[in-house]
């Protein structure tokens, strides 16, 4: 973990990256309580059966950094990955 991460734009020290386990169960939470939703309002769940087969693929959304004061988001590599949110 290489804590000297700067943002390119402001140069700011201050970066997180999306973590790729929280975005997961986000999604199995959020669309698990859209599905009970469902059971009282059947066309909701056309939408959340789908995305919750769908989750497993969260692992394939790829790194990114996010500087904390401009926003401005870059995809991270190996060598600039910094603590996780």
């Amino acid at each position: 973990m290489n804590e000297w991460v700067t943002c390119p734009r402001c140069e700011s020290k201050k970066i997180l990256s999306n973590n790729k386990l929280f975005i997961f169960f986000a999604l199995v939470f959020g669309l698990g309580v859209m599905t009970f939703i469902g059971l009282f309002f059947w066309p909701l769940l056309f939408i959340t059966i789908p995305g919750l087969l769908l989750t497993p693929l969260t692992i394939f959304i790829p790194k990114i950094n996010r500087c904390q004061e401009c926003l401005y988001a870059w995809r991270a590599n190996k060598r600039t990955t910094v603590k996780e949110m």
